[in-house]
């Protein structure tokens, strides 16, 4: 699993549980998180080394970890989609959101209604993808300064 992480699938269950082994694929490969033992799903340290391989991990996550703001914070800098995948209280966290859509204005689409109508979150999202407008409250939309830092007005 040091040269393949996702190897991890075909092991024994025992090897699933076991944390060394499991460390060691999730660090080579995000997604072999998703064949832990649950147990392990739900530890932060691997959860956060699964997640800063690839964001997308946090799908795996334990429930608990989803809502984590150090976990969600590390899977959306990882890439920012993996916002989809964050706990509602996540989507709502204005520090959550304003990272993942620094990284990527686009991930705006993921996040709580209450986020995209916050003007700040709109516009940081805008400026770094102008196509981020699709996704914010309809009344930001339209909004001048929105418009202006999405580069579709002057």
């Amino acid at each position: 699993v040091r040269r393949d992480g996702w190897a991890l699938r075909h092991v024994s269950d025992a090897l699933k549980a076991d944390r060394d082994v499991v460390m060691a694929a999730v660090e080579q490969n995000g997604w072999a998180l998703s064949a832990a033992a649950e147990a392990l799903k739900a530890d932060k340290q691997i959860a956060l080394a699964a997640v800063q391989q690839d964001g997308m991990a946090l799908e795996y996550v334990a429930p608990e970890l989803a809502a984590d703001k150090e976990v969600v914070v590390a899977a959306v800098q990882s890439h920012s989609w993996a916002l989809q995948f964050a706990a509602a209280d996540a989507k709502a966290n204005k520090d959550i959101i304003l990272a993942a859509v620094q990284h990527d204005g686009v991930a705006l689409n993921f996040a709580g209604q209450e986020m995209a109508a916050d003007k700040g979150i709109v516009l940081a999202a805008v400026k770094q993808n102008a196509v981020a407008r699709n996704f914010a409250a309809p009344a930001l939309q339209e909004d001048p300064d929105v418009l202006r830092a999405a580069g579709v007005a002057e």
